[in-house]
């Protein structure tokens, strides 16, 4: 039974138990609160640039995660996302070691 009826006259109420609404919104608020907690971690560990590369892949364990565990279809439109996730990962990637290492011409010398 949901929490949550939806008569025909399309009006909401809650459910008289209070109780079933109260694991939900406590795992949603620690989850909440460990994620923002290792994403400062990480922000100091390894730097915001690398933590945001890594958080870009969040896409790719999901998908990973639902069609292991769940058993959701990996389809061409899924394939194609992921392509497009990881292909923008490494360009951001090889423009942030350009950045770091900028390529100098050598100098000729002039004798």
């Amino acid at each position: 039974m949901s929490c949550f009826s939806a008569p025909a006259s399309s009006s909401c109420t809650l459910c008289p138990r209070p109780v079933l609404r109260c694991p939900a919104s406590g795992i949603s608020g620690k989850t909440s609160v460990v994620s923002n907690l290792t994403l400062v971690l990480a922000i100091k560990e390894i730097g915001s640039t690398m933590t945001s590369i890594l958080g870009s892949m969040e896409p790719l364990t999901a998908v990973l995660v639902g069609v292991l565990h769940f058993g959701e279809k990996f389809g061409l439109d899924s394939a194609s996302g992921l392509i497009l996730i990881i292909t923008a990962v490494i360009i951001v990637i090889l423009q942030a070691k350009k950045k770091e290492h900028p390529q100098t011409l050598p100098h000729e010398s002039i004798h």
